[in-house]
């Protein structure tokens, strides 16, 4: 493992940018529960809706990772290179320039990982899934009433 500060800066960053996936996933089930659940058109999600996600989404990724590069929390970690971590286990041991070294910011950095990383990956996961579970009911709730239409149907049950 070779590099200095600014390329552990430059991989915290990238992957602080990464954490909007889970974000932009979990958006993405909500627009298909407002689709199916209350039939929202096309139209008026991207009028009404989809400009405020659009700019959560990016504000949060953007302002992020600029904060924890601002707070100079991106330290060399182990297994995963720089992201947001403590500059207790020193990177001039494996490699890294000395001017790395004394980094540790004054905030906890195992706080900040959960309040920049953590928390909001996790919140996204379940937010997909339990909009996923709920676009399952109502499909399937759907599916039974229109069966309760259907003539032919009635032979099979």
């Amino acid at each position: 493992v070779k590099g200095n500060v600014a390329t552990c800066n430059l991989q915290g960053f990238l992957y602080q940018l990464g954490t909007c996936a889970p974000i932009c996933s979990a958006l993405i089930t909500i627009y298909y529960l407002l689709r199916v659940k209350w039939n929202m058109t096309d139209s008026h999600f991207n009028k009404c809706v989809l400009p405020f996600m659009y700019l959560g989404l990016f504000l949060w990724a953007i302002g992020s990772s600029v904060a924890a590069l601002v707070l100079e929390l991106y330290n060399f970690g182990g297994i995963l290179g720089c992201w947001i971590d403590d500059d207790h286990k020193c990177p001039c041991e494996i490699g890294y320039d000395l001017e790395s070294c004394g980094r540790a910011s004054t905030l906890n950095a195992d706080f900040m990982m959960w309040v920049f990383g953590i928390i909001p990956v996790l919140s996204s996961l379940l937010v997909s899934m339990g909009a996923i579970a709920l676009l399952y009911c109502i499909v399937l709730y759907q599916e039974k009433r229109a069966r309760s239409y259907d003539p032919s149907a009635g032979a099979d049950r």
